[in-house]
Formats: structure tokens, sequence, C-alpha cells
């Protein structure tokens, strides 16, 4: 079976179209899936709210820098997919 670990790095800046990408996530059929979200943003409020609508959500470190931050949070992503042996990461 085919392992695939769908992440994306978010932040506050998109509360506004996070339920529309849960349920995206949600709608796949794929039985070896993952989606994990890696929240980069500044205070921990949408941490909460990702934790709220059920998805797994991990707490980067904030960084001034947009770059920084998408890089540690792609990083943390990698990482689950090398150390948990996905054979896809998207």
């Amino acid at each position: 079976m085919v392992k695939i670990l769908m992440g994306c790095p978010t932040s506050s800046y998109h509360k506004y179209c996070i339920n529309e990408y849960v349920n995206g996530i949600r709608g796949l059929t794929f039985s070896e899936k993952k989606a994990v979200l890696v929240d980069n943003s500044k205070d921990d409020n949408y941490f909460y709210l990702l934790k709220k609508l059920k998805i797994d959500v991990i707490k980067c470190t904030y960084s001034e820098s947009a770059r920084d931050r998408i890089v540690r949070s792609r990083n943390i992503l990698r990482d689950i997919a090398l150390n948990e042996n996905y054979d896809y990461f998207s």
C-alpha cells in the first residue's frame, strides 16, 4: 500500500480559507493518507482553531521572515515524510 503525506505550512493569514482546505483534504479517498499542517503564526490562536477542526497540526516557531517560516515548516514536514517512511509527500 502506498503511503501519502499531505503537508502544508500555514498561518493565521490563511484563516479565511481553512475550512475549504480541510474539507478538500477530508474528501480525498486515498486509504493510506495523512494530512499535517504546520502553523507558523506569531501567536497560538490559529493553532487552537486548527486543533478544533480535528486536523493534525504542529506549531512551528515564529520568524519575522516569511521565507524562514516556510522553509522551517517544510523541513518539519519533510522530516515526517522521511522518518515515517512515506512514499509520497505533497
